[in-house]
């Protein structure tokens, strides 16, 4: 619990010393993930729910036993290492709910990148995001992560971006590759254009020859530590891709299908399906109030994008206005739905569906801002 009162401390301060204080994301940010908790401890009480459930026990028995392995998971495998032997456990709550003051600082620094405080009603309208940060997953750091390597990069702050781009590499490795990879794309103006300064001056300052030289050692190195976990990642989705050939349900997987697995990633899971596993008093593994807060987040997901659907023509015209970095993390968290709908058939969990509906999300609320200005300019 130590790490987690450290962790609400620091946004305190950083807040007050920053001069951005708000209410709005002190109540989403921390005390609605609480009271979705509450409820959660509340089914567990009352029912057979496990405490920690699927891919929560696998970083907890690997805290039991010691295993600190590099690979794809291994900065949240330390993080539940450190917690389960070092800080006060808790009997498992401190893990538990370690994700909610990193869903607050990754709601701030949403509102940093798109420079909309209304960003801070996010759990209001998709309570999912919120949801997810009561169980000890990674993700929500790793959109953490993915928001700060961006936000600081443009900020001119490189080492820190640096910094958080090698977490989200020790979190999930392929995300920080798509990351560089699209800051990259929209930098290439840039690039180019400090590329025809150099050739036109004949100059090249030392830090940038030091960094030309090693750049092809640090690709090497990287590729050397890397190769393993990308091996078997592509081994285990190769074994996935034959598990699911076996199963006669998945037997017509082609990629002529691939345009249904898009719209089964954007369009899934319907509300109504959820409303009959609700009818059924909810799912198993992960329980009622799990599925009922995805029916209502699900619900409002389709609601917003029959606004969108209505709305069509301000989407090209808000992408325009967007700053680079604005461009670059819709670009990251856009390109979840290809690379989900390719690798998971466009079935993931629903936590790898959020980066793409958060976007969404920041889309619909950029447009009701834009045609609720446009109002007030004919009316003024």
């Amino acid at each position: 619990m130590i790490t987690i009162f450290l962790l609400i401390m620091i946004l305190f301060v950083f807040l007050v010393k920053n001069n951005d204080w708000d209410n709005r994301l002190i109540f989403f940010g921390l005390f609605f993930p609480v009271l979705l908790f509450l409820l959660w401890y509340l089914e567990f009480s009352l029912t057979n729910l496990s405490f920690f459930i699927s891919d929560e026990n696998f970083y907890i028995n690997n805290a039991k036993n010691g295993i600190l392995e590099f690979g794809d998971r291994f900065l949240w495998n330390f993080v539940n290492y450190v917690i389960y032997n070092y800080d006060i456990y808790l009997d498992g709550l401190a893990l538990k709910i370690i994700n909610i003051p990193i869903f607050a600082f990754w709601l701030y620094y949403l509102k940093k990148i798109f420079e909309y405080k209304t960003i801070y009603l996010l759990p209001l309208f998709l309570p999912y995001t919120a949801w997810l940060s009561i169980f000890n997953l990674r993700d929500i750091s790793i959109q953490l992560f993915t928001a700060l390597s961006v936000y600081l990069y443009f900020k001119n702050q490189k080492l820190l971006s640096l910094i958080f781009l090698i977490a989200l590499y020790l979190s999930r490795p392929y995300i920080c590759l798509i990351v560089i990879i699209s800051i990259i794309l929209f930098e290439i103006p840039n690039i180019l254009f400090n590329l025809k300064i150099i050739l036109i001056r004949l100059q090249i300052k030392k830090q940038h020859l030091i960094f030309l030289v090693l750049l092809p050692f640090l690709s090497i190195i990287l590729f050397y530590i890397s190769k393993n976990i990308l091996i078997e990642r592509i081994m285990q989705y190769y074994r996935w891709f034959n598990h699911l050939l076996d199963n006669d349900m998945h037997s017509n997987i082609s990629l002529f299908n691939y345009p249904y697995y898009l719209a089964r990633y954007a369009f899934g899971p319907l509300p109504l399906s959820l409303l009959g596993r609700l009818s059924e008093g909810g799912s198993p593994l992960w329980g009622f109030f799990d599925d009922l807060t995805l029916f209502l987040h699900q619900t409002i997901y389709f609601i917003i994008l029959a606004y969108l659907l209505f709305n069509f023509k301000y989407i090209f015209i808000l992408i325009k206005q967007f700053s680079k970095t604005e461009k670059v993390v819709s670009f990251v968290y856009l390109l979840y739905w290809p690379i989900y709908s390719f690798f998971r058939l466009g079935a993931p969990h629903q936590r790898q569906k959020l980066p793409f509906q958060i976007i969404i999300f920041i889309i619909f609320l950029k447009i009701l801002n834009l045609k609720y200005s446009k109002r007030n300019r004919w009316l003024n």
